[in-house]
């Protein structure tokens, strides 16, 4: 399938502020160098579909990859039960590397026979762009799959058995569900995080570990698998911490889990290697990223407090909320915000980025609303200690909208005082695409 390559002018309406004219202080500006005025989009060209970047990594050629979704089917607006898997590769400058795959667009649709395959997460594994995601069987349940890409956008000959893919079903019986939302190269192994469950019931939190040849690392929790005690659990952000636990999260109420590097939960992290996340006021919650710091990890996520908020946990090594971070632990970012998820693990396309500058502040990359219903791409600053920073964007956030619907910023890659955002936005021709902007901290 051909693909498009929209880059927008600069007539496009953006804004980089709460208001008009920010305040003095630094805050978040385009680099105009980049794409055309600082973005780049990409649209399906067959119809007006739902193209979305998920995640976006940034290799040592400078070259960005955006992993995500796109639509094969020809009716506009394209349904979602066409949704394909897609990776996108753009030059540092912006253009697409039309030495990869077709044009630089790779688009893998129907490997598990049905019409949904999904992308969550990406990573550099074996010299070979890995994803993690699900694909709908032929008989319509989720099954978790990767897929190994090399440098030109084939099957990687060195994983999976050269197939380019890996399909794990039956994690908990046959005819269940399956998804991984994340995934962490540890050296010759991978480990996988999402859910799994039974044929019509509640999904489990679950955790993989597989071998380059796709096979499950029995070293690993005795059979390279292992699920939640409690149902009605999923986990959707990871890291892999420099002792080599896994450390994950999801919800509908927040959770942390960390394992053994061998399985099992680690009894010595918060409550028998379980950690409720404070949820103040409100009635559902959702862990979308995490952060090894030196001294513990920092959560990014949602709260539905009446409106939904982005927040920040700051947690120690040993599993306890740190008092001396925002309000004993918890920072509740400004502006009203929005969280997708259902039962079928399809929450990807509204992340948080997160990162760490080099004076130890915080950055997260979401999306807020106006008056009017409209989400914009969102930029926050928060200090080591756990407050928003009054220095940048008057302690607000930085806005981008493109003028023509939602825009949302979901994984950030920074570096030196550039971000690079992938994400989605609303094109001129009224429906999504994906999109990678690229800003500079100026004062």
């Amino acid at each position: 399938m051909r693909r498009i390559v929209i880059v927008s002018g600069i007539a496009l309406v953006f804004f980089l502020a709460a208001c008009s004219h920010p305040p003095a202080g630094e805050r978040a500006v385009l680099d105009r160098d980049f794409g055309v005025a600082g973005w780049v989009e990409v649209g399906n060209q067959r119809a007006q579909g739902g193209d979305a970047g998920v995640v976006l990594k940034r290799d040592s050629a400078g070259r960005l990859w955006l992993a995500g979704r796109t639509c094969t089917a020809a009716e506009s607006p394209c349904a979602r039960e066409h949704t394909a898997a897609a990776l996108w590769r753009f030059l540092a400058s912006g253009e697409m590397d039309t030495n990869f795959a077709q044009n630089g667009a790779w688009v893998v649709d129907g490997i598990g026979r049905g019409n949904i395959d999904l992308v969550f997460d990406l990573a550099f594994w074996k010299g070979a762009a890995v994803l993690a995601g699900t694909v709908e069987s032929l008989g319509g349940d989720t099954n978790l799959a990767l897929w190994a890409i090399d440098e030109g956008g084939m099957p990687a000959p060195g994983l999976f058995g050269g197939r380019g893919y890996w399909i794990m079903d039956g994690t908990l019986a046959s005819g269940g569900d399956e998804y991984a939302t994340r995934l962490w190269p540890d050296g010759d192994r991978l480990w996988l995080v999402g859910g799994a469950s039974p044929a019509g019931t509640n999904h489990y939190a679950a955790a993989w570990r597989i071998q380059a040849d796709g096979s499950l690392d029995a070293g690993f929790d005795g059979d390279g698998i292992w699920t939640s005690a409690q149902p009605n659990r999923w986990a959707i952000a990871m890291v892999v911490d420099r002792a080599g636990r896994p450390v994950f999260g999801g919800g509908f109420d927040p959770l942390l889990w960390r394992l053994l590097p061998q399985g099992g939960l680690d009894p010595t992290f918060g409550n028998q290697g379980e950690l409720a996340l404070p949820m103040g006021r409100a009635d559902a919650g959702l862990v979308r990223s995490i952060l090894e710091m030196d001294d513990g990890y920092l959560v990014a996520g949602f709260l539905r407090l009446g409106q939904v908020r982005p927040v920040l946990w700051r947690v120690t090594a040993a599993g306890a909320l740190d008092p001396a971070f925002g309000d004993q632990g918890l920072l509740v970012l400004p502006g009203e915000s929005f969280y997708y998820y259902d039962d079928r693990g399809r929450f990807g396309v509204y992340g948080l980025g997160l990162a760490v500058d080099e004076e130890g502040r915080i950055l997260v990359v979401g999306g807020v609303k106006k008056e009017n219903g409209d989400l914009d791409l969102a930029i926050w600053r928060v200090l080591p200690e756990g407050k928003l920073d009054p220095d940048f964007c008057g302690g607000n956030a930085c806005l981008w909208d493109s003028g023509h619907g939602n825009d949302w910023g979901a994984s950030l890659v920074y570096e030196g005082g550039t971000l690079w955002i992938g994400g989605r936005m609303a094109s001129a021709q009224g429906d999504y695409d994906a999109a990678v902007w690229k800003f500079k901290i100026r004062r």
